[in-house]
């Protein structure tokens, strides 16, 4: 408020000396126009960069808010429409299925377009995108027209650049929430699992982990950096179904490896 102050002071001294001509005329009148300037400019530039500042402080806060709950239904409706309509105005016009998976903590939105008709087999699957509740929170802070720019992103645009180096966070994201996505999919009773990504030096990412918490014997669901790169050479929905083919194999691999856990039946 005092910098606003100085700021207002300021200019109108530059205005009041302006309309003095035998003032402004004299040497030292125009070494303190010049002067007045400098702090005018200095100041009005200051005062832009508080104000940019304390704008993204009011957005991070109401990203807060947003986080503090889940969206609501009539929001995450409103996504899934969003996601039909891209789809159709695309021209892609596969048989879709949608489903929300909402918990206490967390929310899926999984859509999943077919080759024929929906089945549990991932040979079926043509297409697949899976948002969670942090996409949704992005999205619930666009209007209407960048929304449905961003929702089109989603299914036929590329994760960021595209780069494994700038946008490792999002890819990593992407990439878990398909494998998230196809578990819920399929509904099936499966054990705590955690994801960790690997970085090379210059923190590019290199690889992808997801392993079983509580049984370090269990085999792991691994991409490495070449499958990393070949998938980022495939369009979205593509990249969808890659993942969920590795998450599908990863599931066969787990159910053997737990049958053969099993204790042999005793012969009577």
């Amino acid at each position: 408020m005092l910098l606003d102050a100085v700021f207002l002071l300021s200019t109108l001294a530059i205005a009041l000396i302006g309309t003095t001509t035998t003032i402004a005329d004299t040497a030292v009148g125009k070494i303190v126009i010049s002067a007045l300037l400098v702090v005018s400019t200095g100041l009005s530039l200051w005062l832009k960069r508080e104000e940019t500042k304390r704008n993204n402080e009011v957005q991070r806060g109401i990203k807060r808010l947003t986080a503090a709950t889940l969206p609501a239904d009539e929001f995450v409706d409103q996504i899934s429409s969003l996601l039909g309509e891209t789809r159709l105005a695309e021209g892609y016009r596969r048989a879709a299925t949608t489903r929300t998976v909402r918990s206490s903590t967390s929310l899926l939105i999984i859509q999943i377009y077919w080759h024929d008709e929906p089945a549990e087999d991932v040979d079926a699957v043509a297409g697949f995108v899976v948002l969670d509740n942090e996409d949704l929170e992005q999205l619930a802070l666009l209007d209407d027209q960048k929304l449905r720019k961003a929702v089109r992103e989603v299914q036929f645009g590329k994760w960021g650049s595209d780069n494994l180096h700038s946008d490792s966070e999002l890819i990593a994201s992407r990439v878990f929430n398909a494998v998230a996505g196809w578990i819920e999919f399929l509904r099936i009773d499966f054990p705590t699992y955690s994801n960790t990504a690997s970085y090379d030096d210059g923190t590019a990412l290199t690889a992808l982990r997801a392993e079983i918490s509580d049984d370090p014997e269990a085999p792991g669901l691994e991409f490495d950096r070449a499958e990393l790169d070949a998938l980022l050479a495939l369009p979205a929905l593509e990249r969808g179904v890659s993942i969920a083919k590795h998450a599908d194999a990863w599931l066969a691999e787990l159910s053997r490896h737990y049958a053969e856990q099993q204790p042999p039946d005793s012969d009577d």
